[in-house]
Parts: C-alpha cells; structure tokens; sequence
C-alpha cells in the first residue's frame, strides 16, 4: 500500500486489460483461490 502497483495485462471475458488502462480510477483487486472456502462462497455458481 501506498506505492504504485507494476503495470500488468490480465484477460477479461471478452478482452485483455491493463492495469495502465485504469490508471486515475481506484481499482479494487480480490485474491481467491478454489481451495479458499469463503472464497468459493462469493463465486456465483
């Protein structure tokens, strides 16, 4: 927290996005795992 994040590209549904894309917007970024039980729970099913 309180240094810039290194710019990095993932795939959405239906494009590629870069963090340098979002750059002056807050951007919020969620870790989760399958074998995370709380983290399953807030996948939709």
């Amino acid at each position: 927290m309180g240094n810039p994040a290194p710019d990095f590209t993932v795939q959405d549904a239906d494009r590629k996005v870069s963090l340098g894309d979002l750059r002056g917007q807050v951007v919020v970024l969620n870790f989760w795992a399958t074998w995370c039980a709380p983290c399953v729970e807030e996948m939709p099913s």
